[in-house]
């Protein structure tokens, strides 16, 4: 995975393109492995003014240059993704749900969202997003 380990940050509205390059969304949150703190999902925000937000592992993702969050994975299976409440954790059924539907390992704990207020604090778990 080729993220910006240092600085997640710079991905929230990344320009989301697909395994054909073509675009798909921009991102809108971060999903943190609570025993890693390495990203494991992004959501992105598709549909008529970014209303829908749809989970996408970011494991073999690549942020390029550009500063666009390439995914391998093409749009319709993106947009074919079982919905998750984007407000909160991924709890293990859902995580199970999206990793079987995209094909990917499943990693080791529950994903938070990681939020671009958040900083390096020794909480276990961040919160939820406000809202």
């Amino acid at each position: 995975m080729s993220l910006p380990s240092e600085d997640l940050e710079q991905l929230y509205d990344a320009v989301v393109v697909d395994a054909d390059g073509d675009r798909v969304g921009t991102v809108g949150q971060i999903y943190l492995d609570d025993a890693t703190e390495q990203p494991t999902f992004v959501t992105i925000r598709t549909g008529l003014f970014g209303t829908r937000e749809t989970f996408v592992p970011v494991q073999d993702a690549d942020y390029t240059d550009d500063g666009e969050l390439r995914v391998p994975y093409d749009k319709s299976m993106i947009k074919s993704c079982p919905t998750v409440d984007p407000e909160g954790r991924v709890d293990p059924d859902e995580q199970t749900a999206l990793y079987a539907h995209y094909g990917v390992t499943r990693t080791s704990g529950a994903p938070g969202p990681q939020r671009p207020e958040d900083d390096d604090s020794t909480e276990e778990s961040p919160p939820p997003p406000a809202g």
